[in-house]
């Protein structure tokens, strides 16, 4: 039986002796007392009911065992020479480089972090960063590019050009980081709305950027960042989430960009 088997089971055991020492009493009662027939109430009280929740506990403990896996607590990134790894498909991370340096945009440096890699640029009139992003994955590869502010206070916003990870960034969301979708639009139009965007924001909640970002400062953030998805995902229903989620795809683009754009001012 592997670890995680074993976890399951001693949880399961441990749910059931609690709920029928100290629950299922108090469930029958409470059937009893809605006029439920005897029979019923015990059927209900002492099979359904705790092996329905058990189930969902359950289910909830593994999908949340396995995101986490899959979301490492250390964020392994490293600094990198994208030219000596041939999986790197330079022909779109070309195109986005271009296009961000004839917006003003500077090349800083490349990360690679698991399975992905990182182009970082710095604009030195607008003082905002750009992220190139690629995966590595063949079975699902994807780049796409975000334009990203750091500032006082712990906020941070980012606009991006693809909306892959919409519905879970939804889902993920944590205070005062604002990731916004424009699947699609083109970067000068991107940049255009993200630095009106930011206007606004710095007005309403009286905040400055961050100007003096370093690599260090970059890394420090990103591991925060992950810090924060992992706490959200340890903390919350993933069937919660999942409802969240389920709901958050049957909005319009304009509605979820009110969701993922709103944030309280000062």
């Amino acid at each position: 039986m592997s670890n995680l088997g074993k976890m399951a089971f001693i949880f399961g055991a441990a749910f059931l002796v609690f709920w029928y020492l100290f629950v299922h009493k108090i469930i029958l009662q409470y059937l009893s007392s809605l006029g439920l027939l005897p029979l019923l109430s015990n059927i209900l009280a002492l099979t359904i009911i705790p092996y329905l929740l058990l189930f969902i506990l359950e289910l909830e403990i593994f999908i949340k065992l396995q995101i986490l896996q899959a979301t490492p607590k250390n964020l392994n990134i490293k600094l990198v020479s994208l030219d000596n790894i041939y999986e790197v498909n330079h022909v779109s991370l070309n195109q986005y480089t271009r296009s961000l340096k004839s917006l003003g945009f500077v090349q800083i440096a490349d990360f690679q972090e698991r399975e992905a890699v990182i182009r970082v640029l710095w604009h030195p009139e607008y003082q905002c960063g750009a992220e190139i992003l690629q995966s590595l994955n063949k079975t699902s590869p994807y780049t796409y590019c975000g334009i990203s502010n750091i500032f006082e206070q712990g906020w941070a916003v980012a606009f991006l050009d693809n909306d892959i990870n919409q519905i879970g960034a939804y889902a993920l969301r944590v205070p005062k980081r604002l990731t916004i979708f424009k699947s699609k639009m083109p970067l000068d139009k991107l940049l255009k709305l993200f630095l009106e965007f930011r206007k606004q924001m710095m007005s309403d909640l009286n905040i400055s950027i961050i100007k003096d970002v370093s690599i260090d400062l970059y890394l420090d953030v990103s591991k925060k960042s992950r810090r924060q998805t992992r706490q959200k995902i340890i903390w919350t229903s993933i069937i919660f989430m999942f409802i969240e989620m389920s709901l958050f795809s049957m909005k319009t683009d304009d509605e979820k960009y009110k969701c993922l754009a709103t944030y309280t001012k000062a």
